[in-house]
């Protein structure tokens, strides 16, 4: 078992790895965290969602660009992807349910997958449909009991 010093140099760590966009580092800080006795719930919660947060900073600081948000995203998914069947079997509840999908006739969606990687190691269950979505499936997944519905597109604006 890991004492709680040790614990939090692990999900410093994590955090830093998240926030630095250091994917095979945050992985196997994951797996050594898991080994030691952390719960996935914690590492989570005060690793990932907590680097995440100092990214969103970073973000509307403009310190961090789209591309450094979606690197940091992708390296808490590498933790994420570790996690969830630890939390399944601990039958940790999602907060809530979130659809998002890219709106009819777009079909870009880097915003759109960063948002849902963001909202997923927040402790959302989220539903990704895709791109070029049909506002009937937005209607259809709030229905299946999606509480908040996220629409992405592309805009651009007329050139001068």
């Amino acid at each position: 078992m890991v004492t709680s010093h040790e614990s939090a140099g692990i999900l410093d760590d994590i955090r830093a790895g998240v926030i630095a966009g250091d994917m095979d580092s945050v992985a196997s800080l994951t797996e050594t965290a898991l080994a030691s006795g952390l719960e996935a719930k914690t590492i989570m919660d005060e690793a990932l969602v907590a680097a995440m947060s100092v990214v969103g900073d970073k973000f509307e600081r403009k310190e961090y660009y789209v591309a450094e948000v979606l690197i940091s995203a992708r390296a808490m998914q590498a933790s994420l992807s570790l996690l969830k069947p630890h939390l399944e079997a601990g039958k940790v509840e999602p907060l809530g349910r979130v659809a998002v999908g890219t709106v009819a006739g777009d079909l870009h969606d880097i915003g759109k997958n960063i948002v849902g990687m963001v909202l997923t190691g927040a402790g959302l269950e989220v539903e990704n449909l895709g791109v070029d979505v049909k506002p009937e499936a937005f209607v259809d997944a709030a229905a299946r009991g999606a509480q908040v519905i996220g629409m992405s597109s592309l805009l651009t604006t007329p050139g001068r």
